[in-house]
């Protein structure tokens, strides 16, 4: 670098940092889009599992969200590769709700 006057001024050191880039996320799926959270004669098997492959270790924040509100949030301990959590809809009110 050079200054105003010409003189050459390099800074004494330089701070450099380096993070690992943001995982990536793929193939996410439910078992099932609609799910009932409350086992019952009608509904044997309430919930459902949501499945993901990360690129490399990192939590991952699960959240169910209506209009902008955050109904249920989950943080988990990502593993690299094939992840699955199973969801049994604590904390949903029943009703008939899909998911995408």
């Amino acid at each position: 670098m050079v200054d105003s006057d010409g003189l050459n001024s390099s800074p004494e050191s330089i701070a450099l940092t380096i993070g690992l880039p943001p995982p990536r996320i793929s193939a996410i799926r439910l078992s099932r889009t609609r799910f009932c959270v409350k086992k019952s004669l009608k509904c044997p098997h309430p919930g459902t599992e949501v499945s993901f492959t990360l690129s490399r270790a990192s939590p991952v924040e699960l959240a169910v969200k209506h209009n902008g509100k955050t109904l249920v949030q989950h943080t988990l301990n990502g593993k690299a590769g094939k992840n699955a959590r199973s969801f049994a809809g604590a904390g949903l009110k029943p009703k008939a709700t899909r998911w995408s």
